[in-house]
């Protein structure tokens, strides 16, 4: 007889904003470490999937500016945010922490921009 693991997952939105503990890679430009993330997967996967697509965010604002940064201040944060939409990655849920907050429209409007960028969508 097959057993089925229940997990017990927050739930999530499109556009939330919460802390994750990423997974550290050593040597590596790759964010990680306990930091905010936007959550960018739709709301259904968002739903029944236990991984998530996200964008890491930092407060490192002295970075290489590039078209798919976006600059945000989020409530809830004590700093003014980079978002790093060319470091789109999937997560498990179990890695999220505490929800710290959604992103306003406008932002979402930018976001949406710099992800149009990575991908090679024309922007309109």
């Amino acid at each position: 007889m097959k057993q089925t693991m229940i997990h017990s997952y927050p739930t999530v939105r499109q556009f939330d904003i919460w802390f994750a503990n990423l997974p550290k890679k050593e040597n590596s430009h790759v964010q990680g470490g306990n930091r905010p993330v936007i959550i960018v997967s739709n709301n259904t996967a968002n739903k029944f999937s236990p991984v998530i697509t996200i964008i890491p965010l930092t407060s490192n604002l002295d970075k290489r500016p590039l078209p798919t940064h976006v600059s945000l201040y989020i409530d809830g944060l004590t700093a003014r945010s980079l978002a790093l939409c060319e470091q789109l990655t999937t997560i498990d849920k179990h890695l999220l922490t505490n929800r710290v907050g959604a992103v306003d429209s406008l932002d979402r409007a930018a976001l949406n921009r710099a992800l149009a960028i990575q991908f090679g969508t024309p922007v309109a």
